[in-house]
């Protein structure tokens, strides 16, 4: 999965972006965001990273 966050962070969890859990977290994520308004906006979701 490519996740826009920073390369060191990108690094440190690769490995989970790529679990099971992930996967299906984020299919809920995008449902939510597409029956819903969520904040924040998707491309800001690992800004913090």
């Amino acid at each position: 999965m490519d996740v826009k966050i920073a390369p060191d962070w990108k690094e440190l969890l690769a490995p989970e972006f790529e679990k099971p859990y992930f996967a299906q977290l984020t299919e809920f994520v995008r449902q939510e965001y597409a029956s819903r308004r969520i904040f924040p906006r998707g491309s800001n979701i690992f800004r913090a990273f």
